[in-house]
């Protein structure tokens, strides 16, 4: 059986206010990663490929970034870029998770209300069953809302995979 922990987002760009859930993210990481077998992070870079950030959103945070965006040693982890919310097809999801059914999916990171969301739905919809959000370790950057809401809506919506 594999631990796999999926890094989401935890990017400088988006870092909340005080850097205290970041801080906290990093830190889990720091004192966890040996006991993953595989580490995956995505870091998200905006590109002309999906302007809908840029015109719906009127947000252009991250036109430019790069790996060393990322605060936490890379070392081996599987660092992907993406574009988008993070809807993975099922290709994606087996190419880069290449796990079995017993393995345990760890995910942490940010923004609970968007990307965490959205990978949650990815692989839910594609049969993964063994998948738990770390609730104490994701965070929204959102200023209109708590994050608190965002677990009561991620638990309505995907169970007891929301610890």
């Amino acid at each position: 059986m594999k631990n796999i922990l999926i890094i989401v987002d935890l990017q400088k760009q988006f870092a909340d206010k005080n850097k205290i859930s970041y801080n906290k993210c990093l830190k889990f990481i720091e004192d966890n990663e040996k006991k993953y077998t595989q580490i995956i992070a995505t870091i998200f870079k905006q590109n002309e490929d999906n302007i809908n950030y840029k015109t719906h959103l009127r947000w252009d945070g991250c036109m430019n970034t790069t790996i060393n965006d990322l605060e936490f040693d890379t070392y081996n982890k599987k660092v992907l870029y993406k574009n988008n919310y993070g809807t993975f097809d099922a290709s994606f999801l087996q190419q880069h998770l290449q796990c079995e059914s017993n393995d345990i999916i760890d995910i942490i990171g940010c923004d609970s209300d968007a990307c965490v969301l959205a990978l949650c739905f990815s692989l839910w919809d594609n049969g993964y069953t063994n998948f738990r959000v770390l609730t104490d370790y994701i965070y929204t950057t959102a200023n209109n809302f708590d994050n608190e809401f965002v677990i009561k809506l991620m638990r309505r919506n995907f169970g007891d995979c929301i610890i």
